[in-house]
């Protein structure tokens, strides 16, 4: 009706009106009729958010989805950033992309009050590590020596995993390690939310060197005369007789 399209546009205001307007037509018994004054005041209780977090905390990494969760009493309806949420709303994820200070509002108003609090989030880079070798692989009872490098950038600390120790260590370094075994080097580093790890390894291999015994029946033959070639190999991924895969062993 225009009436409507005339009072439309007082906003929460209206629909409080329109509320208690509801109310008065739902009533069979005139004579029950709570007065307009006593119906307004019922409405328009003060709004209170009581609680508004992110429940992951208030440091979070670049890329990670933010929860928040609220409780509010005595509204009609709820803005989350200015977005109006459906009733009964009361949680929101929202994945953070940039990096910096962001700041989240939650107002909520039943028409004749409102009000609106606000969390700031601190968005950090995610930690990246570089973790190299100067060797992958190394022969066993030969070798046993090995310098890794590390450079580690956006995370508050970092530990050195190998051979069943463990060991603080700088953001940016390098190490001489002496193994006797083929060992998982890991690096777990602490990232800046205070709460996330994150790690890197590399696997350095200690390897038996590859055994080859290689006879023939004959030294000397004639034309046209077969020779029985057989061979046993041992430690190695691959073999070849005259540029021919064959097996480790004939």
């Amino acid at each position: 009706s225009e009436i409507y399209k005339d009072l439309y546009p007082l906003g929460e205001t209206f629909q409080l009106l329109l509320r208690i307007l509801t109310e008065y037509l739902d009533f069979n018994d005139i004579n029950n009729l709570e007065p307009f004054d006593k119906l307004l005041e019922k409405y328009s209780l003060p709004v209170s958010i009581t609680e508004f977090k992110c429940n992951n905390g208030n440091v979070l990494l670049k890329g990670e989805k933010a929860s928040f969760g609220w409780n509010v009493e005595n509204a009609s309806s709820i803005y989350f950033n200015g977005e109006k949420l459906p009733q009964g709303t009361q949680s929101k994820n929202i994945r953070v992309n940039k990096v910096g200070k962001e700041y989240f509002y939650l107002e909520a108003t039943n028409g004749i009050n409102k009000t609106k609090s606000t969390i700031e989030l601190n968005i950090v880079n995610v930690p990246i590590i570089e973790l190299t070798s100067n060797k992958f692989k190394l022969k066993k009872g030969k070798e046993n020596k090995v310098k890794i490098n590390w450079k580690i950038a956006n995370a508050k600390s970092a530990t050195l995993q190998f051979s069943n120790k463990e060991e603080t260590i700088q953001l940016k370094d390098s190490l001489i390690l002496h193994l006797e075994e083929t060992s998982d080097i890991t690096i777990n580093v602490l990232a800046l939310d205070n709460k996330t790890t994150i790690s890197k390894n590399i696997l350095i291999e200690i390897l038996n060197e590859s055994e080859i015994e290689f006879t023939s029946d004959k030294q000397y033959s004639y034309h046209k005369v077969p020779i029985t070639l057989s061979w046993n190999i041992k430690h190695a991924k691959k073999a070849e007789l005259n540029g021919k895969e064959v097996d480790f062993e004939s």
